[in-house]
């Protein structure tokens, strides 16, 4: 599970393979390394060195966020899961037409998804329209990324733009808002990039985890210490993080306390909608012939993207 850890004063030690979790009142909880996949710390927690030594010996990822919940930066055993020839090989086939295409397909299901879920209210059938259009142009443009890029991402943009304005419209007055921000500023805008950085956390881990370089990526262009091939990649999981914020408001889950005056999401706002994502991603659903978590699809898909990149089924193991 992940551990959120947010009171200030609040340490984390380690005894033998042990976590102590110890709060301002001297409240101690113990945690096993095995009950933890990653830790969340806000300003103000503590870490020893040999709680964070034993983290990296049982692949515990350490996290630390500012203020507002989004990442300033992490610890954790960062060597790849598996030989370098994927790699070598993503070098190659990244800058390829068949890049292009498996860039294409992570941007195709985003489009199916975000129509899947405008199907379910009614009288947007121009909308899911739209976005079908898009779709198709985006499958029928071929050539290498650098080539097509601006027009891959052009088409994107507009399904973005069609799907978040009918989210806007189904919400109540007091939570609609103007078009997708990534700084923020409302209330779904912020909650939407709080489940984001959520879902980014689980996305690299698998990538590394499959052998895969998240900062060589194929249409989000490379520059320094972005990560490319994960904003790639993250695409076909858009959909389920935007449904979760979405719901969140829709299903009455949130309250006036979530949120301070400027809209950011307060400490138990943070708890509240991350337990709902931890629920929602618990969640079983149909994928390749079996029943998986989301967690796991994830986890699947990245292993996918490596098969097809080293051409050797037995490297990478459907088994989890």
């Amino acid at each position: 599970m992940e551990v959120t850890v947010e009171t200030k004063g609040t340490k984390i030690s380690k005894s033998n393979n042990i976590f102590k979790v110890r709060k301002v009142n001297n409240e101690e909880i113990k945690l096993s390394y095995n009950q933890v996949s990653s830790f969340v710390l806000y300003p103000g927690v503590s870490i020893t060195t040999d709680a964070v030594c034993l983290a990296l010996e049982k692949n515990v990822e350490i996290y630390f966020m500012d203020e507002y919940g989004l990442p300033l930066g992490k610890i954790w055993d960062s060597r790849f899961g598996s030989t370098s020839l994927i790699r070598r090989e993503q070098y190659r086939v990244f800058s390829s037409e068949a890049g292009s295409e498996i860039g294409k397909e992570f941007i195709l299901k985003k489009a199916d998804a975000y129509m899947e879920q405008l199907k379910k209210f009614s009288g947007y059938s121009s909308e899911v329209e739209k976005i079908e259009k898009f779709s198709k142009s985006i499958a029928e443009i071929k050539g290498y990324p650098e080539d097509i890029r601006n027009s891959v991402m052009g088409y994107e943009g507009n399904i973005g733009k069609v799907y978040f304005s009918v989210l806007s419209k189904e919400l109540p007055a007091k939570y609609k808002f103007d078009g997708r921000n990534k700084e923020g500023g409302d209330y779904f805008n912020n909650l939407l990039n709080y489940v984001y950085g959520i879902l980014y956390r689980v996305c690299e881990k698998e990538l590394v985890k499959a052998g895969l370089d998240p900062f060589l990526g194929i249409f989000h262009s490379d520059s320094y210490n972005k990560k490319s091939f994960l904003f790639d990649f993250i695409e076909e999981f858009r959909p389920d993080a935007s449904k979760i914020a979405f719901d969140f408001i829709k299903k009455k889950y949130v309250r006036e306390n979530y949120f301070d005056s400027n809209f950011k999401l307060s400490q138990e706002g943070r708890r509240e909608i991350s337990q709902f994502f931890r629920k929602n991603f618990e969640k079983k659903i149909f994928y390749m012939k079996k029943n998986w978590d989301k967690y796991s699809v994830i986890r699947l898909e990245a292993q996918r993207v490596a098969k097809i990149l080293k051409g050797d089924e037995d490297e990478v193991s459907d088994i989890l």
